[in-house]
């Protein structure tokens, strides 16, 4: 039979490296991770018991450089098939402790984020998360954890998250800032331009009925075409 067994604590540190990379006309938010972590369990029984530890890979399509994973100083033997990540198991007497480590490279898009379990509610003890970042302007996603504490440290912030005993259903996560994308905020000026001109046309309509000096409808489609005009410049000049 297989009793899943709580961590008595958990030490983790994470830094992120923004950087701002362009695939055609849009910019995304890339940024390199380095994780370390440090986990604590014991044997609860009155007799050995082995213990076997599991680590499941963050992203299957994400590539992890110096990639380490020891339980008690010793890491995993060589393993083919890492579809269902990493596992190594040791035989532990009554009371006695083990020790997890796991530290990698790897990078992101966008946002990064640190899950206690994959669904529903976790309880976490003795649990500290300090994530270094290399920029200021950051913001945290719907759904997760504020910082415990939040200081500055020369161009970006060090964020910890520390908890004696938590029980909660949501994660931790930090937002990178992404650049300007002239693309798609052109487009959504292009988009609102026949409202704009709808607008213009109806008060000159308006006007020329109550002066009694209508225009030609050839020069409404020539007022048209050069209000277009501008718009189509302004999705070239993107």
């Amino acid at each position: 039979d297989e009793v899943p067994v709580a961590l008595d604590s958990s030490r983790i540190a994470a830094s992120l490296a923004l950087d701002h990379r362009r695939k055609g006309l849009l910019w995304y938010a890339t940024y390199g991770v380095d994780f370390r972590a440090a986990y604590r369990l014991h044997n609860p029984d009155r007799e050995a018991r082995k213990a076997v530890v599991t680590f499941a890979f963050p992203s299957a399509q994400g590539i992890y450089d110096g990639l380490s994973f020891r339980l008690n100083g010793e890491s995993a033997g060589p393993l083919t098939d890492l579809s269902r990540g990493l596992s190594a198991e040791t035989l532990l007497a009554p009371g006695q402790q083990a020790l997890v480590e796991v530290a990698y490279r790897s990078r992101g898009l966008s946002d990064w984020a640190y899950s206690f379990v994959p669904d529903g509610v976790a309880q976490v003890s003795d649990f500290t998360l300090t994530l270094d970042t290399d920029f200021t302007n950051l913001d945290f996603p719907a759904g997760t954890i504020s910082p415990t504490r939040k200081e500055q440290q020369g161009q970006g912030w060090r964020l910890t998250w520390r908890f004696d005993s938590l029980a909660a259903g949501q994660r931790i996560g930090v937002e990178a800032p992404n650049r300007l994308n002239p693309g798609p905020l052109a487009s959504r000026i292009t988009f609102f331009a026949p409202v704009g001109l709808l607008f213009f046309l109806t008060v000159m309509v308006i006007v020329g009925v109550t002066e009694r000096r209508n225009l030609h409808p050839m020069n409404y489609f020539f007022l048209a075409a050069a209000f277009f005009a501008f718009h189509l410049l302004l999705a070239y000049l993107v």
